[in-house]
């Protein structure tokens, strides 16, 4: 009976095929909440599926907002996110040489769909898909069934994804609010948005992407290459409900599925065909866990499976083990039992035992095939976690580059590591106590978001180490005030995407170390070209007390591209190149070794490192004909001796600044050197110098120390503050008025606004005042709510008032 019944299957699937299956398009628009040109990106989406209600299937990728997951940002990144939004994938198709020159070929721009849409429906279809699906109340699962039936002879590898989408999503603030900017603008007035608000509050979004269930780029399953017209796959999954970015969980209710047939190579990722699931329960077999799909555990741990045949004949059935990613290789994984013959409408339970054999994680699938129908393919993924792990590695769960970061980690020896998405860090991070490294890998993202600054300093307050690595990770901070911070907070700026190779042909780099560096030592390395972006992120050293570059640029020593340095007194290690990049294999191997030993292994480096007590020297005001001394502090915090080769004054009026002779010497590990600066005025003219100590560091040969000082006459005014300030209102919402009242001649005075920890936020006004009051608006533009102060301060005192902007 069983196969009469796949007999007649056979014969309903090759009778389809001689029919004409319809040609559906997936278009993807990338857009944001606070984007407000995206509006009209949607309204061209909207417009289309009008137009072409069967054949226009769209999903609405977010970026940057509340609802932008980590694929959709990675497919941004991946299809070229330089292009902006609003813009769109069509069918993933490459356009080269079909939209205007220096266009993105794949993020193409809304002006054009319509013209492209309308070209790709009069093609004939490459495969047939159909989908159906259905919510499991029972288990809490989304289950399916996605079948591809090929019209045409394909030489290439075809893969299958589910796409989940969620419509009516909305949320509280900006994160969800849409931007827009046709409110009110000149020349649009026949625009649908031109009476709408500038933001709309409670705005729903439809369409938006909320997970694939075969990754980026789909699961190829056991589907043949080349494959053949008339080849028929399928694959039943189950997955639980997609969790959400931020904001309301997603709503199983206003839940779709898209079935999806695509090509995965290494360079073409087209989509073949495309059908919307319909909701229905199908008769097929599914395969999932009873008890989740990701253990914690420090023990051996085991996981209920389920088999359920929904079809309407006996089968029986293998259960074969696939691991997949990284992981500890010695786990051990046993299947209870491997064959099963299930009547029709029956089930079957068989457990699954793990025991972990070290730290790490382990990642596999559990896998269910049919012994008769070749073409069906059924599989649980599992996930577990030794919570004793001491290595966490945040990366891509799966690449869309061609090489990994982790994939080196791997052939370095290095298995020991858990594999975490940086969604799922915040979530999960709690579960590892004794984590002591973070490798955040920017090998396949565009570069370092404004959450990054805030998941760095918990990861390090936390105790552990942190490495981070990717060539792109600076890209973004140009116009980003945050970023820049963070950077500077660190001891060094961004410089530029460098782009000047030694080699333009091959696109090569040559890179140099620093001699005595623990990581670097002096060593030269040859980069070859990122595999996603061509060019790479460098820096500049602004306090080498903080920051020490590891590697800097051959032809622009200036140009640093690695460095180290502490965050929370933690070792942190910043590589604006990829461990892939690294030409030779050995010297790969060596990078990897070198940086994770140094990270791991704290205490104080073998080399000369000195510090000094203050960069800066103020003398403020000294009558004039008279002298003021100052003493300025240099240490050895190193373990070797440095040699201090010369020191000397410069100012434009030599007279002003001078130093204590001292002869020059060695300064030993620990041991302190003090210099007596003295200023001697005969004007009352701000006058400015430097003190340069020259040393044999190999990092930077001589520190600077600022020298300023002001003189004054013995018959002046007193310059001590003697001041009040009033601000109303206070707390202020969106401004307020300072009055300052002067009750002496007062002269050199700054009024600012200045936060809770001293920084200078915005000068209000500045200069020298007659006895009297003054007032002066305060407006709370760009400045966020909290607690700052009213500052008067000038050479000789500081007074301060208290205020609470509260927006």
């Amino acid at each position: 009976m069983k196969r009469l019944l796949l007999f007649l299957m056979v014969l309903i699937l090759a009778s389809n095929l001689g029919q004409t299956a319809e040609k559906r398009i997936l278009l993807e628009q990338y857009t944001g909440a606070w984007c407000g040109w995206c509006v009209d990106g949607t309204l061209m989406l909207d417009s289309l599926i009008k137009k072409y209600p069967n054949q226009i299937i769209g999903v609405r990728q977010h970026t940057g907002d509340g609802m932008a997951t980590e694929q959709s940002q990675d497919l941004f990144s991946a299809f070229g996110s330089d292009a902006g939004v609003p813009t769109a994938t069509i069918n993933r198709l490459d356009f080269t040489g079909k939209v205007p020159s220096g266009e993105n070929p794949f993020l193409t721009n809304r002006s054009i769909w319509f013209s492209l849409v309308k070209t790709i429906l009069t093609e004939t279809p490459a495969s047939d898909v159909l989908c159906s699906w259905y919510y499991d109340e029972s288990t809490k699962l989304i289950k399916g069934l996605v079948t591809s039936s090929l019209l045409k002879e394909l030489p290439y590898q075809q893969a299958l994804n589910i796409f989940i989408t969620e419509n009516n999503v909305t949320g509280t603030g900006e994160l969800f609010d849409q931007k827009n900017y046709y409110s009110g603008l000149q020349g649009s007035e026949k625009h649908p948005y031109y009476k709408k608000p500038s933001v709309i509050v409670g705005y729903q979004h439809n369409k938006v992407a909320r997970y694939q269930i075969g990754g980026l780029w789909g699961e190829k399953l056991n589907i043949k290459k080349p494959g053949h017209t008339g080849e028929t796959y399928q694959w039943s999954f189950c997955v639980e409900v997609p969790k959400s970015p931020v904001g309301n969980p997603v709503n199983i209710n206003n839940v779709e599925l898209i079935g999806v047939s695509l090509i995965d190579e290494p360079n073409l990722s087209d989509i073949l065909n495309c059908v919307k699931g319909v909701k229905e329960s199908p008769k097929t077999t599914f395969l999932y866990s009873t008890n989740g799909y990701t253990h914690f555990i420090n023990d051996k741990v085991t996981i209920k499976m389920k088999i359920d045949n929904f079809t309407e004949i006996d089968n029986d059935y293998d259960i074969t083990i696939e691991y997949l990613g990284y992981g500890a290789k010695n786990w051990l994984v046993n299947v209870e039992k491997s064959a099963f013959a299930i009547n029709a409408g029956k089930s079957a339970e068989f457990n699954v035992d793990v025991t972990p054999k070290g730290e790490g994680m382990r990642k596999f699938r559990v896998v269910l095939k049919d012994k008769d129908n070749k073409m069906f393919n059924s599989f649980c993924e599992i996930t577990v976690y030794n919570t004793n792990s001491e290595k966490i590695i945040v990366t891509d769960q799966k690449s869309s580059s061609t090489s990994s970061n982790l994939d080196e980690l791997v052939l370095a020896n290095y298995n020991d590591f858990i594999s975490f998405s940086d969604y799922q860090y915040n979530e999960l991070i709690d579960s590892f106590p004794q984590s002591k490294l973070v490798v955040f890998d920017f090998s396949d993202k565009t570069a370092l978001s404004n959450s990054s600054p805030e998941q760095f300093n918990s990861i390090t307050n936390n105790g552990k180490k942190l490495f981070v690595i990717g060539n792109g990770i600076a890209a973004l901070t140009k116009s980003n005030p945050k970023l820049l911070t963070f950077w500077s907070s660190m001891g060094f700026r961004f410089n530029e995407q460098y782009t000047k190779f030694d080699d333009l042909v091959n696109e090569t780099m040559s890179i140099s170390g620093y001699n005595g560096d623990p990581i670097s030592d002096a060593t030269k390395y040859t980069l070859v070209t990122p595999a996603i972006h061509k060019n790479f992120s460098t820096f500049g050293i602004i306090d080498y007390d903080k920051a020490r570059p590891v590697y800097s640029i051959t032809q622009d020593p200036n140009s640093i591209i690695t460095f180290r340095t502490l965050m929370n007194n933690q070792r942190a290690l910043i590589s604006a190149f990829n461990f892939f990049n690294i030409k030779d294999e050995e010297q790969r191997m060596d990078f990897i070794n070198k940086s994770i030993n140094w990270l791991m292994n704290g205490g104080v480096e073998e080399q000369a490192h000195l510090t000094v007590s203050a960069k800066d020297l103020n003398f403020k005001l000294v009558e004039l004909g008279k002298s003021d001394t100052m003493d300025i502090v240099f240490k050895n915090i190193g373990t070797k001796s440095l040699q201090l080769s010369s020191q000397n004054v410069v100012s434009e009026t030599s007279e002003f600044f001078a130093v204590q002779t001292m002869g020059y010497k060695s300064l030993l590990a620990g041991d302190s050197v003090i210099y007596q600066i003295r200023f001697t005025p005969n004007t009352k003219v701000q006058a400015k110098g430097y003190f340069y100590l020259k040393t044999n560091d190999a990092y930077r040969d001589s520190i600077a120390v600022t020298l300023t000082g002001k003189g004054r006459t013995s018959v002046e005014d007193d310059l001590q503050i003697q001041s009040s300030i009033k601000t109303s209102p206070n707390p202020v919402t969106n401004s307020a008025t300072i009055t300052v009242l002067f009750e002496n001649n007062i002269q050199n005075v700054s009024l600012n606004l200045i936060d809770i920890e001293g920084r200078l936020i915005k000068n209000i006004t500045k200069g020298d005042f007659l006895k009297g009051s003054y007032t002066y608006d305060l407006t709370t533009v760009g400045i966020s709510s909290g607690s700052y102060f009213i500052q008067i301060t000038n050479d000789i005192s500081t007074l301060c008032q208290p205020i609470i902007i509260d927006k």
